[in-house]
């Protein structure tokens, strides 16, 4: 089986331009966006997810993308994320390229939610917001590729349809829910095994 290789960020931007997103057209659910940081490390690219504070009412522990829902201020779904990435974990949005969107993911929750992919290079320094960010950490494209750390964990009904759920295994952290099909829409797109694809 062939592995996933490191991409570029020209692989990247080629991959995510060459296609078109699908918009969700779900009625009654709120809009919402995530940015999907990638950042470039000595190893290979990364991605950056933040660890939910425990206190939280809603989804208090979990792993998943800085994000959040759509406010007036927001002209566009990337004005959503980019503000929200600052907010929950202090990253500038002048120091992300976005360059590209993946497909809408709707939740049994009642979201809709456009994921926004953002190239953050060398970027360190995060500053988490402790009332919303636990820790923020990085997990290589390369060990969430890693078909021993996949699975499919079936189907969950989201406005009367069935949508697949997945999870991701890297060490002991466990990405599952809405980010972990993001996460799988993003290998996708950058080439993962057909064999794994469901």
């Amino acid at each position: 089986m062939r592995e996933l290789s490191s991409p570029s960020l020209e692989r990247l931007r080629l991959a995510l331009r060459s296609r078109k997103p699908r918009r969700s057209a779900l009625r009654g659910f709120t809009r919402a966006a995530t940015l999907v940081p990638v950042a470039e490390r000595p190893g290979g690219l990364s991605l950056v997810f933040t660890a939910r504070s425990a206190g939280l009412s809603c989804h208090a522990g979990q792993i998943s993308f800085p994000g959040g829902r759509r406010e007036a201020c927001d002209r566009r779904m990337r004005d959503t994320a980019l503000r929200e990435a600052r907010e929950e974990v202090g990253l500038d949005p002048a120091a992300v390229e976005v360059v590209g969107v993946l497909d809408d993911v709707a939740t049994y929750t009642g979201f809709v939610i456009t994921p926004v992919v953002g190239w953050i290079g060398k970027a360190r320094g995060f500053a988490p917001d402790r009332r919303e960010v636990r820790r923020v950490l990085e997990l290589p494209l390369a060990r969430l590729a890693d078909p021993g750390g996949f699975s499919h964990a079936g189907f969950r009904d989201v406005a009367g349809a069935p949508h697949p759920m997945f999870e991701f295994r890297v060490g002991k952290v466990l990405v599952w829910g809405a980010t972990a099909r993001m996460v799988h829409d993003l290998l996708s797109i950058l080439g993962w095994p057909k064999k794994l694809r469901l």
